[in-house]
């Protein structure tokens, strides 16, 4: 996997930016919306790998099969 950028690494200062503002949210739900971020972003990145490497495996098509790609990858790590 690819290293995280510079800013990607300072998590806190990012979260923070995500509560926009909400005084009363706790530690715990700070910590779970963080964990929840993270969680989805690596998904995403999973999803998009094993899109890419479906695509490679179908012959690299230059257009219309995109989204075929990204459902079949996205089926595939949700099913696990």
């Amino acid at each position: 996997m690819e290293k995280l950028r510079k800013a990607d690494q300072i998590l806190p200062t990012r979260a923070a930016g995500y509560i926009r503002g909400e005084i009363t949210a706790t530690p715990l739900e700070f910590a779970k919306e963080i964990r929840r971020r993270l969680f989805n972003r690596l998904r995403q990145r999973r999803i998009s790998d094993r899109a890419y490497e479906l695509w490679e495996q179908g012959g690299r098509p230059m257009t219309g099969r995109d989204l075929d790609f990204w459902l079949a990858a996205e089926r595939e790590i949700d099913a696990r």
